[in-house]
């Protein structure tokens, strides 16, 4: 997986956990709050389309380790690939 892929999930990942706090944020103003989360909402469901048509369209790349820890031979990998996209 290549870093465009990784940074589109994170986009996706960023934007939901922003649109909350921002949205819990607003308080009473229901129809504010409203418009507010469904942008959020939006701009994460654009940033996963496209990292689904690129992972079906280009194949996954390369997967690395985010995490790896040495003495138990173990890592944190992320891998998205056709099935995950789907």
């Amino acid at each position: 997986m290549d870093s465009n892929t990784e940074q589109l999930l994170l986009v996706a990942f960023g934007a939901l956990v922003a649109g909350a706090v921002i949205v819990s944020l607003m308080g009473r103003n229901w129809r504010r709050s409203g418009y507010t989360a469904v942008l959020f909402m939006a701009v994460a469901t654009v940033a996963l389309w496209v990292l689904a048509a690129k992972v079906l369209s280009g194949g996954t790349g390369e997967t690395r380790a985010m995490l790896t820890f040495s003495p138990m031979n173990a890592s944190l990998t992320f891998r998205v690939d056709q099935l995950s996209a789907v």
